[in-house]
């Protein structure tokens, strides 16, 4: 794992090494392989390590002089060999790190460097001469890159907290459209942070800054058009050595290995395929599966845990999310008002288990919903007169409920996808009055109590249902945000998140799937259950869906209820502009009294609300 800054001057005697130093002591844990610097007369880089593979010790910063150009990143690849053939570097070229080749695919690319790397990066260039600052972040969005626009000059960094320090009063920074989306669960854009002046770029996009503007532009946007059609058996194995591949490449490590079990399809498959690449290389380091259960609650998943862990070699390490959550305020993130709670909302056991087995990489299976879930194709077997098979369906689901929405949702596919998805919008999206706890600066952005249309499913550059809605799926703000807080949940303590399913391969391979091969027959996953089943125990043959894990959030948030009543009736209320503080304080109560039967939001609200204003006591110091 890395974090790494570039500060940079426009102009001559810009403090640009100072700046460097502050972005990198911001970070609140000290990197455990050191830090290394390289300077050029305008700009300063500097990178953290935590080692996970040999060659990871010469990852540093450097100024080609030659060039003209400084260059620091966090950079995983996965397609090294492909890599270095491009390059015309010899094949057993072992020992440059990730961060190098990718630092010689930008002086040979340019900014055309980020579609010839495959893997988890974002990276920064300075270039003296022309003073301009060119950054890029992988096509997922798996390592985080944000920037600040100086008065002076640029800083990159990749940690939110990083920025904070070159901001001299975080509190009136705060950025009122963020905390209004995070509270009212509609992230609209992964630009945002919750501070005006510190900027994300975007996954697969590339950022130029210079003197006169900062823009960013997108240099992925894979083919939205169905590839060309093999027949469904061919297509499944190669989703299914696809998935080994990316499964594979995130198992590189010199250190043990913590991957989620959850339970559920998207997790356990990465398990699976991760328990046969363990058997025929038995003398990789030590990988132990982390399960949050909850006995006896409607979405505990212990049944498929056990399924797992049976057919697997690999040590098992379970606890009970909701029995072992402390009743404690549990403090929260300075970057954003979020608790520190982990999987379920209860203990971060996982990373706890990281620390003591000497892990620095956890697995998880994240955005596996987004690949495999087949939204919108059913709108294609209309446009393509497929009538017979939508009636099919039908009859499969009919007894299951909104069956009329379905079925005005499916008629939608007599259009191309964008104005689908905006009638859709205007169809569905019900006009609700705003929460009663918004307080005015809130109340004042969502007066009509209407949702805004998702962008990602109404500016789409393909004229199919299903690959539009595979992709605004994959790309939706709120997704994005869900991303970055997971990696930053493990760069807390130095351990390196890794996603499979965030791999590009797959998902082109997963976008090239022909629509009429994608036929839901009553499951819209179903092309994930026929690839990726074979790897599973029997117990996932009937399973169809997962239950939500609503009750368990519901469960954890209300252990802790009683440590938040200090936020609530004691000292300033910060929040005011954002939350009601008397209806605030009367949510609580209810909960406090009613305990289960209290509405089940409320608890996970007041949670939130705490975590508001401790986050902004925070702040104001």
């Amino acid at each position: 794992m890395f974090i790494f800054a570039i500060a940079a001057g426009f102009r001559d005697g810009v403090p640009s090494g100072r700046r460097a130093a502050a972005l990198m002591e911001a970070f609140p844990l000290a990197p455990a392989d050191g830090i290394s610097a390289a300077t050029s007369a305008l700009a300063a880089a500097m990178v953290g390590r935590w080692n996970v593979v040999a060659r990871d010790r010469s990852a540093v910063p450097s100024w080609d002089a030659a060039a003209g150009v400084l260059f620091a990143g966090d950079v995983r690849l996965h397609n090294r060999a492909e890599l270095l053939s491009e390059l015309g570097r010899p094949a057993g070229d072992r020992d440059l790190s990730d961060l190098e080749l990718a630092r010689l695919a930008y002086l040979k690319w340019n900014d055309e460097a980020p579609l010839h790397l495959i893997g988890d990066f974002a990276f920064a260039a300075w270039n003296e001469r022309t003073r301009t600052l060119f950054a890029a972040r992988d096509h997922m969005g798996v390592r985080p890159l944000y920037y600040s626009v100086l008065e002076d000059g640029v800083a990159v960094a990749s940690d939110v907290r990083q920025l904070l320090a070159l901001v001299e009063r975080p509190l009136d920074e705060i950025d009122q459209r963020e905390i209004g989306d995070w509270l009212t669960l509609e992230i609209h854009d992964p630009r945002r942070t919750f501070f005006r002046s510190i900027h994300s770029v975007a996954p697969g996009h590339r950022l130029v800054c210079n003197a006169r503007a900062c823009a960013e532009t997108r240099y992925w946007f894979p083919s939205l058009e169905p590839g060309q059609p093999a027949s469904y058996e061919e297509t499944c194995e190669n989703l299914r050595a696809t998935f080994r591949r990316a499964v594979g490449d995130r198992l590189e490590s010199d250190y043990p290995i913590v991957a989620h079990s959850s339970g559920g399809f998207d997790s356990s498959t990465i398990v699976m395929a991760a328990n046969e690449i363990y058997r025929s290389e038995p003398t990789r380091p030590a990988l132990v599966t982390a399960s949050a259960a909850a006995p006896g609650m409607g979405g505990d998943d212990s049944r498929y845990m056990d399924a797992v862990a049976r057919s697997v070699s690999f040590e098992s390490v379970r606890w009970n999310t909701v029995e072992e959550t402390s009743p404690d305020f549990p403090g929260v993130y300075r970057s954003r008002p979020a608790l520190r709670t982990g999987l379920g909302g209860g203990p971060e056991r996982d990373l706890e288990l990281a620390r003591d087995r000497n892990a620095r990489v956890l697995i998880i299976g994240l955005l596996g919903d987004a690949v495999w879930h087949a939204t919108g194709v059913l709108r294609d077997f209309v446009r393509h007169g497929r009538w017979g098979a939508v009636a099919r369906n039908f009859l499969i689901t009919g007894r299951q409920g909104g069956a009329l929405r379905r079925l005005v949702d499916t008629a939608l596919g007599i259009l191309p996808p964008a104005p689908a998805a905006r009638v859709a919008h205007a169809l569905f999206q019900r006009r609700t009055p705003p929460p009663e706890w918004l307080g005015p600066a809130l109340r004042e952005r969502r007066p009509s109590g209407r949702r805004s249309p998702d962008r990602t499913k109404t500016e789409v550059q393909s004229s199919f249902h299903l690959q539009s809605s595979v992709w605004a799926m994959l790309m939706n703000p709120a997704s994005i945000f869900v991303t970055d807080a997971m990696v930053e949940y493990g760069r807390n303590v130095g351990v390196e998140v890794r996603i499979p399913y965030a791999d590009a391969r797959l998902i082109e391979a997963v976008l090239a799937i022909p629509w009429w091969q994608r036929e839901p027959r009553g499951h819209h996953r179903r092309t994930g259950r026929d690839a990726l089943g074979p790897l599973l125990p029997r117990e996932f043959d009937k399973r169809v869906g997962q239950q939500a894990a609503t009750d368990i959030w519901n469960a954890t948030a209300l252990r802790r209820t009683a440590s938040l009543a200090p936020f609530f009736d004691a000292g300033p209320w910060l929040s005011g502009p954002y939350v009601d503080r008397g209806i605030a304080r009367a949510m609580l109560r209810d909960v406090l009294m009613q305990g289960p039967r209290a509405a089940p939001e409320n608890a996970i609200l007041v949670g939130e609300f705490a975590a508001l204003e401790a986050w902004l006591r925070e702040l104001f110091g």
